[in-house]
């Protein structure tokens, strides 16, 4: 965080700080401000940051961006993201930055990793009706939705119609 300074050199805002590319202009580097940023538990290493979408963000200095703090923490432990995978929290914790706690996956095994309905649905093994969803019964249609091939068939013989 910028420094006050009590000098006349350099530009101030109006709070007395000095402001970034001015002279007197005084920056923690990244390590510094990343980690005083964390609580390190016996488990988890939890952010303590800014926050968005119950995710940690961070201001990287050096690269110009905000990312989040999780991916951070990745890139200083493993290197870069490789392209295509996303940072996984292995501990379902949002908040954990913990190196060993995250893992570089494709953006589907972490969809089917978590808690949400459509991570659900995939993990289903049968249809509504107890068929196993399998490669000789399934159907998927043009938006990637499974259909049971012995419940398509039962409707159809019940409507009276030729499969």
């Amino acid at each position: 965080a910028p420094r006050r300074h009590s000098e006349s050199s350099g530009t101030m805002n109006r709070r007395g700080f000095n402001l970034p590319g001015h002279q007197g202009f005084v920056s923690q580097p990244n390590d510094m401000r990343f980690w005083s940023k964390v609580n390190r538990t016996t488990s988890c290493w939890i952010w303590l940051g800014k926050q968005s979408a119950g995710y940690g963000r961070f201001w990287d200095n050096e690269k110009k961006r905000l990312i989040g703090a999780h991916v951070y923490s990745y890139e200083q432990s493993y290197g870069p993201i490789p392209e295509g995978l996303e940072v996984d929290h292995l501990c379902k914790t949002p908040l954990c930055i913990r190196p060993n706690h995250l893992e570089a996956v494709t953006a589907r095994v972490n969809t089917l990793r978590g808690n949400t309905l459509p991570a659900a649905n995939a993990r289903k093994a049968c249809c509504p009706r107890s068929h196993a969803y399998d490669l000789m019964n399934t159907r998927f249609d043009k938006y990637g939705k499974r259909h049971c091939r012995i419940c398509e068939r039962q409707r159809t013989k019940a409507k009276g119609e030729q499969p």
